[in-house]
C-alpha cells in the first residue's frame, strides 16, 4: 500500500469518527478496527496492531472523561502517539539532550513515507525550542536532506540530525535510501533505531531461521541414518554371499571327496576283478596245458 493510501485511510477513519454526534466506545472500536485494517494491509503485525489498541484504550478511558473534555483531540493524540513514537522520537530526545549539553542541534526530517512523519518532528522540535526542516511537497527524501542540512550549517549548527524514514517492507529500498542520505550529507555517523515492528518482524524472521535449520538438520540426520542402514545392508548382504560361497567351497569339497573315494573304492574293486580274472586264467591255463600233456603221452603208447 502507498503512502497516499493509508494516510488518507487513517484520516478517513479519523474523521468520520469526527463528524459523530456523540463519541462513544462504539465509535471508538469502530475508528480502530478500520485504522488496524489499514495498518495489516501495510504488513503490520497483528499482534502489535492489538497492543496498540490497547494502549489507546488505556489512554482514552472515555467513562473517566469529565464533560468538556474534547474527546475527539485526545483520541486522535492518543493515536498519533501510538503510530509515531519511536524513531522521530528518539531523535529530538536526542538532539534536546546535547542542546543542555551546550551544542547547538537542528533537526531535519527525510521521512517521505511515513504520513505525519513531519508533523511528528515540527510539533516534537518545537516543544524542545529545537530548529527544524521539512517539506509537505518534496517527496525526494535525498534532496531534503540536502537542502536542510546546507541550511543549518549555514546556521553554524554543531548537530544536524538527519531523520530518515524507518519502513520495513522494502529493506533493500530503505538502505540504499539511507546510504544515498549519508554520501549527500556527508554524515559523520549514522545510527539505526529499531522500531517495535521491526523487532517483532526480526525476531519472527530468527524464529523462521530457526526452524528451517531444524528442519535441515533433521533430514541430514534422516539421510545420515538411511546411508547407514544401506552401508549395514549391503554389509549384511555382502557377509551372507560369503558365507554362502564358503558354504559352496565346503559343500564342492564333501562332494568332490565322497566322489574320489567313490571313484578310489570302484578302481580297487576292478583291479581286484582284474587280479580273480588273471588267476582263474591262469589256473584254467595250466590245466588246459596238463590235459594236453595227458593226451600226447596217451598217444604214444
Amino acid at each position: 500500500m502507498v503512502l497516499a493510501e493509508l494516510g488518507g485511510q487513517i484520516a478517513s477513519a479519523l474523521q468520520k469518527m469526527s463528524n459523530g454526534t456523540n463519541i462513544d466506545e462504539k465509535v471508538l472500536n469502530e475508528c480502530l478496527k478500520e485504522i488496524t485494517r489499514a495498518l495489516l494491509h501495510s504488513d503490520v503485525s497483528f499482534p502489535l496492531m492489538r497492543e496498540m489498541q490497547n494502549n489507546i484504550k488505556k489512554i482514552v478511558n472515555l467513562e473517566e472523561l469529565a464533560a468538556g473534555h474534547n474527546k475527539r483531540q485526545i483520541i486522535e493524540q492518543a493515536i498519533f502517539s501510538e503510530l509515531c513514537a519511536g524513531k522521530t522520537t528518539t531523535c529530538t530526545k536526542y538532539a534536546y539532550y546535547h542542546q543542555k549539553k551546550g551544542y547547538k542541534p537542528a533537526l531535519v526530517c527525510a521521512d517521505t513515507f511515513r504520513a505525519g512523519a513531519f508533523d511528528q518532528l515540527k510539533q516534537n522540535a518545537t516543544k524542545a525550542r529545537i530548529p527544524f526542516y521539512g517539506s509537505y511537497t518534496e517527496s525526494y527524501p535525498v534532496k531534503i536532506a540536502v537542502e536542510g542540512v546546507d541550511m543549518f550549517k549555514k546556521e553554524n549548527c554543531d548537530l544536524i540530525i538527519v531523520d530518515t524514514s524507518g519502513r520495513h517492507k522494502q529493506e533493500a529500498t530503505l538502505f540504499e535510501e539511507m546510504r544515498q542520505v549519508a554520501e549527500a550529507t556527508e554524515l559523520e555517523e549514522s545510527l539505526g533505531i529499531l522500531r517495535q515492528s521491526m523487532k517483532m518482524q526480526h525476531a519472527q524472521n530468527r524464529e523462521e531461521m530457526h526452524v528451517k535449520r531444524d528442519a535441515k538438520e533433521h533430514n541430514f540426520q534422516r539421510l545420515q541414518q538411511q546411508e547407514h542402514a544401506k552401508v549395514v545392508d549391503i554389509s549384511k548382504r555382502a557377509w551372507e554371499f560369503s558365507s554362502f560361497i564358503e558354504f559352496q567351497e565346503k559343500e564342492m569339497k564333501t562332494i568332490m571327496g565322497e566322489r574320489e573315494k567313490k571313484m578310489a573304492e570302484m578302481n580297487k574293486r576292478y583291479f581286484e576283478e582284474m587280479l580273480d580274472l588273471e588267476r582263474e586264467f591262469d589256473v584254467f591255463g595250466a590245466v588246459h596245458d596238463q590235459e594236453r600233456l595227458n593226451d600226447a603221452d596217451d598217444a604214444d603208447y
